[in-house]
């Protein structure tokens, strides 16, 4: 009789804790309902209270219901709305540098630039709904030059993660909207709209077929070299970059022209990254050239065009240069270069530059650049007592595609340092959102 009675008790208890899970439940929705419901609402500050409340409540489909707001008739609401969907999907606070070329951007920078600057692995792998995608669209066609600016860094922030499994119909209006805004009236704008252009169609590695065909890649490559030809220093440095990212070799007679011109100073050196970055077996003779130049920057774009068009018969040439520079810089390029070439392994010369602050942007982009097949290499870090070291390994297999590493990082999901599970989390929502573009 004790166990029947218990039985029922053990019965009702289930039941009424069902209903109290159904009860709190429903009243959360009815919150969200309401609070979403202020989006709407004729009153401005109304509708600024609503978006704060669903970025503090932060439901499931936060990012979709205030995607209503990017498009809101009053400046300073889309911006903070833009703004808000931008740290919805970030896995950490944006870092001050890009991790590409050793360079470090700080002046007149706003948060969303700062985020984009952060690189691929600023967020963390979430699918980005279509109504946030439509929504920066329009945002980026404002009248507006701030809300222009904003949303056009938005989409480069969240947009390439989500570039290879997005429909080609949703993103396409995006990609026509920032070419079209490399004409745009404000210099910092056109600058941006290079910038992310860059970004989004660097993802493809060269070779514009498939669906990066489908999403005007030649246009946009056209309307980069166009952009060489701007009046602002700055537009013409981000095309050229943006040109180099994208190993557009219809550029590169433009770019040898251009360094040839100038031979010295920010615009050759711009074009001599970009030519750098493309490694067509063309510009070999040009780089060949400058091994021995006197300006070890030269020195080293001109090492990582030789790597990157796998001339290996220069790889001699290549270990003796950091002897003769005695260059840090040039040091970590030849380590790149002759891993490149197949002369050894120099992966824990790159991890140890990595992890020292004058080096590390510029080392951290060359392992990002030597791909999925450094993993292994990497794998021995994920165990170092240095937190440092085991975050760095794990942001770089996150970042790297290479599918095979989530079960090595999955143990490091549950760790006792919980920044080193965080991260770990995210690089396996990374990989697992991942695969390589068609």
């Amino acid at each position: 009789m004790m166990k029947v009675y218990r039985s029922a008790v053990s019965s009702l208890l289930g039941g009424v804790l069902t209903a109290g899970v159904a009860v709190v439940t429903a009243a959360a929705q009815n919150a969200t309902e309401q609070t979403a419901s202020k989006l709407t609402n004729p009153d401005r500050r109304i509708r600024l209270e609503g978006l704060r409340e669903l970025r503090d409540s932060n439901p499931p489909d936060a990012a979709i219901r205030m995607a209503a707001l990017l498009t809101d008739p009053i400046d300073a609401i889309q911006i903070e709305a833009i703004a808000t969907e931008v740290n919805l999907f970030l896995a950490e606070k944006p870092a001050a540098r890009r991790y590409r070329a050793g360079i470090v951007e700080v002046r007149n920078r706003s948060g969303l630039e700062a985020a984009f600057d952060a690189g691929p692995s600023a967020t963390g792998g979430q699918a980005i709904p279509p109504e946030l995608v439509k929504g920066l669209t329009a945002a980026m066609g404002d009248s507006s030059g701030r809300v222009r600016l904003d949303a056009t860094y938005a989409f480069g922030t969240l947009v390439p993660g989500v570039l290879v499994r997005a429909d080609v119909a949703d993103l396409k209006p995006g990609i026509d909207v920032l070419r079209a805004a490399l004409k745009d009236s404000e210099s910092q704008i056109r600058r941006a709209a290079a910038r992310v252009l860059g970004r989004l169609f660097g993802a493809f590695g060269g070779g514009c077929t498939g669906r990066c065909g489908e999403l005007g890649g030649a246009d946009v490559g056209d309307a980069l070299i166009d952009a060489m030809n701007d009046r602002s220093a700055g537009v013409r440095a981000a095309a050229m970059a943006a040109l180099g990212e994208t190993r557009n070799e219809r550029a590169i007679q433009a770019l040898e022209e251009r360094f040839t011109f100038h031979r010295r100073g920010d615009e050759a050196e711009a074009a001599l990254d970009a030519l750098a970055r493309i490694g067509n077996p063309a510009s070999l003779p040009l780089f060949k050239s400058l091994l021995k130049h006197g300006d070890l920057n030269v020195q080293r774009m001109a090492m990582e065009g030789v790597a990157r068009i796998g001339a290996r018969e220069l790889g001699l040439e290549l270990e003796d240069l950091p002897k003769m520079s005695r260059s840090e810089v040039t040091m970590i390029a030849s380590a790149f270069a002759l891993h490149r070439l197949g002369r050894g392994r120099h992966v824990d010369r790159l991890v140890n530059a990595a992890l020292t602050p004058s080096t590390a942007a510029l080392a951290r982009g060359y392992l990002v650049e030597l791909g999925p097949s450094i993993a292994t290499d990497l794998y021995p870090y994920l165990i170092e007592s240095d937190s440092r070291v085991r975050l760095l390994a794990i942001d770089l297999l996150g970042e790297l595609g290479n599918r095979s590493a989530i079960e090595r990082l999955k143990p490091l999901g549950a760790d006792p340092d919980a920044q080193i599970a965080a991260a770990a989390r995210r690089a396996i929502a990374r990989l697992e959102a991942g695969g390589p573009p068609s």
